[in-house]
């Protein structure tokens, strides 16, 4: 962008508006994936006894129902796989849902807010920083360090299990956050106007404010 020596003044909500509705706003796969662990770790906290009953439930009938009236192989096969779909179903919903919120949460906001127009030309997405390469990298660690930490239990129960997973969760969906923050600050450096640009786009409201408080 280049310079007119009056330095650089924030983007206005309208220019702001227009990047959304092109595409240019942050997202994490981070926040997705600790949504969906935060979820599991939840619903398998709540109904984890009760899950694995029903299925030992599920299990001790087939043998029975085997032994005792044996039916066609494939149709008790069947009947099992739709029983225990139906059991699992609670704890796969619920992190899928939660992930898919997540991750459809940016674009809807985006499309929500996105209706604005600018003079100056949009800038591509900026490239990924190295602290973003550090950020989801300290993230990966300590996510796996809390799964180990849950699951090297000798034996592993289904409390600390489910504890680990949370953690694992809340700390990606941490870092999923701090990544959005660095996201934005980046998309909004890009999207800085110079004084000439900035005074193409008066007509935005947003713009002539910020103009005026400019120094």
């Amino acid at each position: 962008m280049p310079n007119d020596g009056g330095g650089h003044l924030p983007p206005s909500d309208a220019r702001l508006a227009a990047a959304a509705s092109a595409g240019m706003f942050p997202r994490s796969p981070l926040v997705a994936l600790g949504a969906a662990l935060v979820a599991f770790a939840a619903t398998l906290g709540l109904g984890g006894e009760a899950l694995g009953s029903a299925l030992a439930d599920l299990v001790r009938g087939g043998i029975e129902r085997a032994v005792l009236e044996r039916p066609d192989p494939i149709d008790a096969l069947a009947d099992a796989l739709l029983r225990g779909a139906a059991i699992a179903a609670p704890i796969v919903l619920a992190p899928a849902t939660a992930a898919l919120i997540a991750a459809l949460a940016p674009a809807l906001w985006a499309r929500r807010h996105g209706r604005g127009s600018t003079s100056a030309p949009l800038p591509s997405m900026p490239p990924r920083s190295p602290e973003r390469a550090v950020l989801l990298a300290t993230a990966a660690t300590v996510a796996s360090l809390a799964m180990a930490w849950g699951l090297v239990a000798a034996p592993p129960t289904l409390s600390r299990v489910s504890a680990a997973i949370f953690a694992a969760g809340v700390a990606l969906l941490l870092a999923g956050l701090a990544d959005l923050a660095l996201q934005r600050a980046r998309l909004v450096e890009a999207l800085s106007l110079t004084r000439s640009e900035a005074r193409r786009e008066q007509h935005t409201p947003g713009t002539a404010r910020r103009l005026r408080r400019a120094p």
